[in-house]
Parts: C-alpha cells; structure tokens; sequence
C-alpha cells in the first residue's frame, strides 16, 4: 500500500510539475526555450582602387553590438593576372572564409568571411590578396543570434560575359543569407534576385561591387532561387552563403 501510495505521488509530481513557458516549456522547473530566429542588417560598402596586396579599411563602422556576428563580402579586381583572397582581419582577429571564388581562372574575384564580433560599433577591416590587386571593395554585414558561423549553405559562380550569376542556396527556417558579386568594368548596375539588394553598386574605375541579403522566415527555402545579373559585357563573379 506505502509502494502503490508513493507511485501515486511521483505521478502526480511529473504530471503537475509540466507547464507551458513563452517560447519553450518547462519540465520539473527546468526551461527549455526555443532557438531565436536570426536576422541580419546591412551596415555598408567601402571600395578603394590602390593597387595594394593588403588593403586596410580604416574604422569600418559594423553595426550595433550584441548577439553580432560581422560578415564581410569582398571583392577584388586585378587585369593583369588571376589571383585570390589571401586573409582578413576584423579589429585586429582573423575572420574565417566562409566561401572564395578563387577556384575560378579570373582576373575578378568575391569571398565571404564570417567572425564573432559582440561589441563596438567599428573595427579596422584588413583584406590580404596573393598579389597586388587594382581594388578592393568590402560590404559588411551585422547578422544576429546566428548559432553556427558555419555555412549552412554555399554556392559560386563566373560568367565570363556578364551573364546573370546564379546564386541559389539552401536557407534553414529562420536563417538568413548573404551574397557577394563583382563586375570586371566601371559604372555598371546589377539586378539581384532572391537576395535583396542592400545600397548602390560601390564602384572604382576598374571594377563594381555589389552585396545583398535575405532573412528567412519560419518555413526553410531549399533552394532559394537567387542570383546577380550586370549590365554591360565584362566578366562577373559571386559567392553567397547561408547561415542558422
């Protein structure tokens, strides 16, 4: 009888003890709270045409800080030879590659780098290449809450004539996504599908930079369909990426 009462009382502690808690539950006072969905900002691009192999970005402003993590899209534009994204730091710290389009044989190039970077408003931006590039752009990025920098998702592409550069990625419910894309020519526009387009084409006279974005929402996107489509005839390049 003291067996079967004492069953009685565990069940009715496990059975009273389960109540609802905003976005999660509890379970015997123990909360379990559901992942917060990331987001991501733009903050802005920043292009320079000195003919450097590091070029350094002053005081980069990157955003509002917090949860943060800085993503930085690069490109990089060189006529007389191929070359590469070498490194870069944020504030001093080597940022990880997240995606390089150095697989291509081009004389233009974009990458994407990803670090943890939780407090103040600016950081020096230092981008290293293997030689000496005509210019450089960088377009930073602000994402929050992201629980990997880890790539859920990346993808790359060349045109060797301008044609549109097709993007499209895999996103996670409630991740965010994030492209890159260079043109080998001055004052040129592009169309961005998929991503949205964050500011004006950041050009120098040798080459034109352009960054975009995407939040996802509840339901995941497999794949989104995006891409980055220049006027005029040079060549193109993009890399985009995906994050949860």
């Amino acid at each position: 009888m003291i067996k079967l009462a004492r069953i009685l009382s565990l069940i009715a502690a496990l059975t009273f003890g389960v109540q609802p808690a905003v976005a999660g539950f509890v379970i015997n006072s123990f909360s379990f709270a559901a992942p917060v969905a990331a987001t991501i900002s733009f903050v802005g691009c920043t292009t320079s045409a000195a003919n450097l192999t590091t070029y350094t970005f002053t005081a980069h402003a990157t955003g509002t800080a917090g949860t943060r993590k800085t993503i930085v899209g690069v490109s990089g534009e060189d006529g007389a030879s191929d070359f590469s994204v070498a490194s870069m730091t944020v504030g001093g710290v080597s940022a990880a590659e997240v995606v390089d389009s150095a697989n291509a044989s081009s004389e233009i190039q974009s990458a994407l780098y990803i670090i943890d970077n939780p407090s103040g408003t600016t950081a020096d931006i230092v981008v290293t290449f293997s030689e000496a590039v005509t210019s450089s752009a960088v377009c930073v990025f602000a994402a929050y809450d992201i629980s990997s920098e880890t790539a859920v998702a990346t993808a790359s592409q060349y045109q060797v004539a301008s044609a549109n550069i097709v993007l499209s990625l895999d996103v996670s419910a409630d991740g965010v996504a994030v492209g890159q894309s260079t043109f080998g020519g001055s004052a040129q526009t592009t169309t961005w599908a998929g991503l949205v387009e964050n500011a004006p084409e950041s050009c120098s006279a040798e080459a034109c930079a352009s960054s975009a974005h995407y939040t996802e929402d509840a339901t995941a996107s497999s794949p989104l369909t995006a891409g980055s489509d220049w006027t005029g005839s040079n060549p193109s390049i993009g890399v985009s990426a995906s994050f949860r």
